[in-house]
């Protein structure tokens, strides 16, 4: 079994090591410091979480979000980016704790997929655009700015380093092409050792990584400024909630069917290893999806996988650091833009805007917010969780209703039911309410329950299949007992069908049952036209 463990191990290695040094320079930080993530962070993890496959370490989403907060690195001192990634990296991982041990883990479903779907393709795309001036060579700018940064393409040609973009194009185009045609061959391990032979070899002088300390990093808490928690509490609290969401969506993509994913446990174990990040003074980590789905395809048996993947890296921290430190630095710009551009699915955009409208505008809400506060990405998250609310309030105020007019039938499944149109000799409404009735919806309903007055001067019955009514709060029963005076005074009678235990539990203890009769509420359709019809009769 081991020697799956083994070969699954130096697989994920082998990209680990280049991702990491990728993520790292996206955050503004010398590149080794994602080496340092990929070590106790991945090592904790992996004994910790639920899932024996999910492989934890720098991501592209954390690290962009990393680097919103930090805003300029490059304006930085290289220990002020290190204290403020490595502080976020204590709070997120403390907060993450938090969150499970109270057992906040199931708060990530109210972060609707929607806006995680708006939130996930901007950022990539958000990415990819800031990696241009570094795959090109051209130098950074006083901050990012989406749309600037996206204007100004056309006006740095003239700065353009040709060597640079040689580097970069290089590898970019191997990586989309060799996924394509040939995706068994590890093309990023390829375009990273052939790049460090030609920098070394041609004497390269464009940017490169540079030298890389040979060893372990420093541990301990030096890293860690106190005076920085305030300001960094509300980015926390996001990277906290998007690097768990990352985390259960990865282990639930290999989780077998035998296997439980338990997301407060996967919180504490993400916590475990922001913690470990920020003792180490790197940035804050998570589940990454294309590294675990490699751990899952590659044979991993058991937890042994992280631990060959932690000792692989330290290998490339004492024997190869000399030699990493010619790979140029528009490769790992490359490997990024390849890596995010498999985030960006405008086709479930597409989807939504076919199959779910409502879904579709939180989604493009959370699109749209990503580029304009760009990089303060916490700001297009709480967008997209707000339009969210809206339109859940909105559907919830307006629920699915029908009425049905009829006449006096032996039974409801016989009965001549008529949408939208209103017979002559139609004596019974059915009014099909498919929703709670709260302060919420409570005026739609009571316009709902009326309109039969207007429409169809001959009804004498007004019923109320009540099947998806799971709630009725006090206004809700206030207007119930509005629109029951109201049908009463037109000599209409309220019955009630198919209602359930808990709406009709509320209705007596307010009084308000015994006011209507009980005599007028009954378990089918069939019973209360059955009853219609005998009164009819008598």
């Amino acid at each position: 079994m081991w020697q799956h463990d083994v070969v699954a191990g130096l697989s994920v290695a082998v990209v680990t090591i280049p991702q990491s040094l990728a993520y790292a320079q996206l955050v503004g930080l010398p590149p080794v410091y994602g080496l340092y993530a990929s070590l106790l962070p991945t090592l904790i993890a992996g004994l910790t979480a639920s899932s024996p496959y999910i492989a934890t370490g720098p991501t592209a989403i954390i690290s962009l979000l990393t680097a919103s907060v930090i805003a300029s690195p490059g304006l930085l001192s290289l220990s002020t980016v290190i204290v403020i990634a490595a502080t976020l990296a204590l709070m997120v991982g403390l907060l993450q704790i938090l969150f499970g041990l109270i057992k906040l883990g199931l708060l990530i479903r109210y972060i609707a997929r929607p806006v995680v779907i708006g939130f996930m393709n901007a950022a990539a795309i958000i990415i990819a655009v800031s990696q241009f001036r570094v795959l090109f060579g051209v130098a950074p700018s006083d901050g990012f700015h989406f749309f600037r940064e996206l204007a100004s393409i056309i006006f740095y040609i003239d700065d353009i380093n040709p060597y640079t973009a040689v580097f970069g194009l290089f590898s970019l185009v191997t990586l989309y092409a060799g996924k394509r045609y040939l995706p068994a061959v590890p093309w990023v391990l390829f375009v990273v050792v052939i790049t460090i032979i030609v920098s070394y070899t041609t004497g390269f002088q464009g940017a490169v990584v540079g030298v890389i300390p040979t060893g372990f990093p420093r541990i301990g808490l030096s890293f860690i400024d106190p005076s920085l928690f305030s300001l960094l509490l509300v980015p926390a609290i996001l990277i906290a909630f998007m690097g768990c969401i990352e985390g259960v969506t990865v282990a639930k993509s290999v989780s077998g069917r035998n296997s439980r994913i338990r997301p407060n446990n996967e919180m504490i174990s993400q916590g475990y290893a922001n913690i470990a990040a920020a003792l180490s003074g790197t940035l804050p980590v998570a589940g990454s999806y294309s590294r675990t789905a490699l751990t899952a395809s590659t044979g991993a048996r058991s937890r042994l996988t992280a631990v060959v993947v932690v000792l692989s890296v330290l290998a490339a921290l004492f024997f190869a650091s000399s030699f990493l430190r010619f790979l140029p630095k528009a490769t790992l710009a490359a490997i990024i833009i390849v890596v995010v551009s498999r985030l960006i699915k405008l086709s479930v955009l597409r989807e939504l805007i076919h199959d779910y409208p409502r879904d579709a505008v939180v989604a493009g809400a959370t699109f749209v917010a990503s580029f304009l506060f760009a990089p303060n990405l916490a700001y297009a998250v709480l967008v997209g969780v707000l339009v969210s609310i809206l339109m859940l309030l909105y559907r919830n105020a307006n629920p699915p209703s029908q009425v049905l007019y009829l006449d006096i039938p032996e039974s409801y499944a016989a009965a001549d039911l008529h949408f939208d149109d209103y017979p002559s000799n139609a004596h019974v409404a059915v009014v099909v309410w498919d929703g709670s009735i709260t302060f919420v919806n409570a005026g739609a309903f009571e316009d709902v329950l009326l309109s039969t007055l207007s429409h169809e001067p001959k009804v004498s019955h007004v019923i109320i299949l009540g099947r998806g009514i799971n709630e009725i709060d006090t206004t809700g029963q206030e207007t119930i007992e509005s629109v029951y005076e109201q049908l009463k005074r037109s000599r209409i009678t309220l019955v009630f069908s198919r209602l359930r235990n808990t709406p009709v539990k509320r209705l007596q203890e307010s009084g308000l049952y015994n006011k209507i009769g009980s005599e007028y509420f009954f378990k089918r359709a069939n019973d209360a036209l059955a009853s219609i019809n005998q009164g009819k009769k008598t």
